[in-house]
């Protein structure tokens, strides 16, 4: 073979193809443009530089295919992460649209189920007060039962703390409920007309029966008159007219009970009354139990007024907050006396007291009594 016959097939010139038909590409999914994948014919020839332009045109035409077959990938792989995307706003759309759904249909059971709590919890209410009353009137025959017995020895002790005994033992027998319970519902059956505010808001439904016997247990040092005013702020509704949350109900009822002295009345004790003793200024059973003769005594001071070592009584002069009889006055063993007030609840909201002049002070160097104000404001001379 000579040096022409052994270049020749060495270095075989080609030409490009004619276009050819679109070939499927592997995976079978999608079609190419045409031209991405012809092939390429070469041919013989004897110029190097008709087989060097050659082999440019072909390289720019391998170019051309590569760039068309990586738009075409391009455009394909947009084309499904776009199908994705809608897939899974689709997904998320109907799956936001279900959980809507089943939230939308437990919030309607929901309402249900507390329309019905609201129901049960009036009605059992009603049934409450229904079953003080019958309280009330078993207590009512036991007692007519009592007074017709023939006497007999031991009877006459028995009384009427022995008749609400038998009544709540019989009762605790025939329910199984504890006698400690018994007795508090006892207390407010035996007393309709003392807690007829509370029974009327039990029959309404407004008020539930643990609330009824809280209110008794915590007014039953106060007269049947302070318990009418107590019950008629403390079991009214809530200011949007709606039921009273127990947390209000409690911190009205201490509120209410506390209110008149505000902190203890012994000298110089500053004890929230809500932490004191409500004393019988008057011992009891002599003295009534009442506003006007409860007072709030810290523990000490109730005790070393109990024991004589101090004494106190209430003096007729005003008060700052302008409940007339609420001073008391103490007296120790060394005979000092000392007034105190209730808690002034406008402190801080009056005008100071000017600064007393001579013609204003008494020939003893106290300052005179305050005086009263008018309606208007005005100060007027006391009578």
């Amino acid at each position: 073979m000579n040096e022409r016959t052994s270049w020749e097939e060495a270095h075989v010139p080609h030409t490009p193809a004619p276009p050819a038909a679109p070939t499927e590409p592997p995976d079978g999914g999608r079609r190419f443009p045409a031209g991405c994948f012809e092939p390429i014919r070469l041919s013989r020839g004897t110029d190097p530089e008709a087989f060097e332009r050659a082999v440019v045109a072909t390289l720019d035409l391998v170019r051309q295919q590569l760039d068309a077959v990586s738009a075409a990938l391009a455009a394909a792989r947009a084309k499904a992460e776009d199908a994705d995307d809608a897939g899974a706003e689709g997904v998320e759309r109907a799956e936001r649209d279900e959980r809507a759904g089943v939230l939308e249909g437990l919030a309607r059971a929901g309402e249900v189920a507390l329309a019905r709590i609201e129901a049960l919890e009036a009605a059992q209410a009603r049934v409450e007060a229904d079953l003080l009353e019958a309280y009330g009137a078993l207590h009512a025959i036991e007692s007519r039962q009592l007074d017709a017995l023939p006497a007999a020895p031991g009877r006459a002790g028995l009384g009427r703390v022995g008749l609400d005994r038998v009544v709540g033992e019989e009762i605790a027998l025939a329910t199984g409920i504890g006698t400690g319970e018994v007795a508090r519902r006892l207390s407010v059956a035996t007393a309709p007309r003392r807690h007829a505010a509370a029974l009327a808001a039990l029959r309404s439904g407004r008020c539930a029966l643990a609330r009824v016997l809280q209110f008794a247990a915590e007014t039953a040092a106060l007269s049947d008159a302070d318990v009418a005013r107590v019950a008629e702020n403390v079991l009214a509704p809530a200011r949007g007219g709606g039921p009273l949350p127990q947390r209000t109900f409690v911190t009205r009822l201490r509120r209410a009970v506390a209110s008149l002295d505000g902190h203890c009345r012994g000298p110089g004790c500053e004890t929230p009354a809500a932490r004191c003793d409500l004393d019988h200024e008057a011992p009891y059973p002599a003295g009534p139990t009442g506003a006007d003769n409860l007072y709030a005594k810290h523990r000490f001071h109730r005790n070393t007024k109990t024991t004589g070592a101090w004494t106190s009584r209430p003096v007729t002069e005003g008060t700052p907050t302008g409940l007339p009889g609420r001073a008391l006055e103490w007296t120790t063993l060394t005979g000092r006396t000392c007034t105190t007030h209730p808690k002034n609840w406008r402190e801080g909201l009056e005008l100071p007291t000017p600064a007393p002049t001579d013609r204003t002070r008494g020939r003893s160097g106290g300052t005179a009594p305050p005086q009263a104000s008018s309606p208007d404001g005005s100060n007027v001379p006391p009578s």
